[in-house]
């Protein structure tokens, strides 16, 4: 397949910008800002942490049918394991295909079918200097990202058993976890690659072109690998230590946030608790956060009391020209294998 370069130079004259152009730019780039936070917002949902009792990898969602890309190191000696959405919410996949020689897998998960995808940037090579975000778990940080440029491409380097070959070089910081994990372009949220190795100093990683695996992808989910039933080793999920659950109610939280100040009011609704919801109805919910200013998250300190934890949050509320700060207290349990928000605390600070 030709590749075609997606971003392409541009012959703009050079300009003097006035303070009315200054004032107009700064707009631009508020809302600039708040796009890319919208992005990243909307491929977090579909990234996922993908675990078994040997390794913990990323992986993403690429198709309605439930099936999510990663490397086939994060995979390698299991064909079944487990899959955990930002939300806790944890399912079983199978493995449908992987490759003994190129870093890919795929894995399937039937109770996803149906839902959306990322979407991908087909038929399209990304040039030098193109700005991205990678996305995974690095070090068990649930849905880090991180922000580089496309500093090389057509690399080869092997790493036993696999070879890469006419990969990207990235300067967005990767770290073991964040394999498998979807390295975005920054303007579109559009999928380019698979985050898939790193230099073992620097910041230097290297990506699958997605354009270059989605034959294979393609055909592993139209006619799925089948493994001898002797194989399979099963990957039972087991409950997450507490200094784990501190850091699910932290990112739950944080999430929550991110939810409303993106406008998400169907996620950050649906991470309340079952009881919550009875007591408010959705409608009642957008109503009430509707008219909430940007909410920036300073401090956090956690407490575990019992099967739960109080997340206590220094926030700052930006509405216009003002800020408002509050010391809130969330707590967050468990419910059907979630981690959810079961009751909140505000305090205006004066």
């Amino acid at each position: 397949m030709e590749k075609r370069v997606a971003a392409e130079l541009s012959t703009d004259p050079v300009f003097v910008a006035t303070e009315e152009q200054d004032s107009v730019e700064s707009e631009g780039e508020a809302q600039e800002e708040k796009g890319m936070q919208k992005i990243i917002h909307e491929t977090q949902k579909s990234v996922v942490v993908i675990e078994t009792d040997m390794a913990q990898g990323s992986g993403f969602l690429y198709n309605d049918k439930g099936d999510i890309v990663t490397n086939a190191h994060v995979v390698d000696g299991v064909n079944t394991v487990r899959v955990r959405f930002s939300d806790s919410e944890v399912h079983t996949g199978t493995v449908i295909g992987r490759s003994n020689n190129v870093d890919l897998a795929l894995v399937r998960v039937d109770s996803l079918e149906g839902v959306e995808p990322l979407p991908m940037l087909e038929n399209e090579y990304l040039e030098v200097g193109t700005e991205v975000m990678a996305l995974g778990s690095p070090n068990g940080l649930e849905n880090t990202v991180t922000t580089g440029i496309i500093s090389g491409r057509d690399r080869d380097l092997e790493i036993p058993p696999y070879s890469y070959e006419d990969v990207y070089q990235i300067s967005a910081p990767i770290a073991p976890g964040s394999s498998g994990g979807p390295l975005v372009e920054q303007t579109t949220g559009k999928v380019t690659a698979i985050n898939s190795a790193k230099m073992t100093e620097g910041d230097i990683g290297f990506s699958i072109p997605i354009n270059d695996v989605l034959p294979q992808l393609n055909e592993w989910s139209e006619n799925p690998q089948t493994h001898h039933e002797t194989d399979i080793q099963e990957v039972p999920y087991e409950k997450p230590a507490v200094d784990m659950d501190k850091e699910a109610a932290t990112y739950v939280v944080r999430h929550y946030f991110d939810s409303l100040n993106v406008d998400d009011f169907h996620s950050a609704y649906n991470m309340l608790s079952e009881r919550w919801r009875q007591g408010e109805t959705y409608e009642k919910f957008k109503s009430r956060n509707d008219s909430l200013g940007f909410v920036e998250i300073r401090e956090v300190d956690i407490t575990m009391v019992g099967d739960e934890a109080k997340v206590m949050l220094s926030l700052v509320e930006e509405e216009g020209t003002e800020d408002h700060w509050y010391q809130a207290t969330y707590t967050v349990g468990e419910e059907n294998n979630q981690h959810v928000i079961v009751d909140k605390e505000w305090e205006l600070v004066e």
